[in-house]
C-alpha cells in the first residue's frame, strides 16, 4: 500500500478515509428474508483503532500530500443463517454492512496532529503502560500507537526503566 500511495501522491493529493465501528448492531435473517434476531456487539471502537492499520505502514503519514481521515461511525451488520458461513459464526454468513449512524470525522495532515494522543506535557516521562492506564486503552494498543508515533517523531525513547521503554513528548 505505501508504494501504491507514493505513486499516486505524484499525480494529485491523496486522502486515505478509514472508518472505524464505534458500535455494531448484529441483525440475523432466515434465508426468507425474515428477521430472526437482533443483538449488540460487545465490541467497541475508537480513534485508537487507526494504529491497528497504521502499524503497517508507520511512515505513511510522514509521505507529503498525504491526509488520513478517520470516520467514526455506528454500523448494522447483516447477517443470513444460511449453513454456509464460517464455524465460528455456527454457519451464519456475512451478508451487508450498513451505515447507522455518522459520529465525526477526524483528519491528520500532519505528525503534529498526531499529538492528541498523547495526554502527557512536554518533559513528563512515560511507558506504555502509563499511557494505557491515562487514555483507557488495553496495553497492546498502547504499545502499537507508541510504536507508530515514535516513527513519526511525535514522541522519543529516552531508553528503558526496567523492561519497559520510557517515552517523552517531543513537542
Amino acid at each position: 500500500m505505501p508504494k501504491k500511495i507514493k505513486e499516486f501522491v505524484k499525480h494529485g493529493k491523496v486522502r486515505i478515509i478509514h472508518p472505524i465501528a464505534l458500535t455494531k448492531k448484529i441483525e440475523v435473517y432466515g434465508t426468507d428474508g425474515k428477521l430472526l434476531y437482533r443483538r449488540k456487539s460487545p465490541i467497541k471502537g475508537s480513534k485508537w483503532n487507526i494504529f491497528d492499520a497504521l502499524i503497517y505502514a508507520p511512515l505513511l503519514p510522514l509521505t507529503r500530500g498525504v491526509t488520513i481521515e478517520i470516520v467514526m461511525i455506528d454500523i448494522i451488520e447483516k447477517r443470513i443463517k444460511d449453513g454456509k458461513g464460517s464455524w465460528r459464526r455456527k454457519g451464519i454468513s456475512l451478508h451487508d454492512r450498513e451505515l447507522f449512524f455518522w459520529h465525526e470525522n477526524i483528519i491528520f495532515k500532519k505528525p503534529a496532529d498526531y499529538m492528541q494522543f498523547i495526554p502527557f506535557k512536554k518533559g513528563k516521562e512515560f511507558t506504555s503502560s502509563l499511557l494505557s492506564e491515562q487514555s483507557g486503552i488495553d496495553k497492546w494498543t498502547a504499545r502499537k500507537a507508541l510504536y507508530v508515533l515514535t516513527k513519526l517523531k511525535v514522541v522519543k525513547r529516552n531508553g528503558k526503566k526496567g523492561r519497559s521503554w520510557i517515552y517523552e513528548r517531543v513537542k
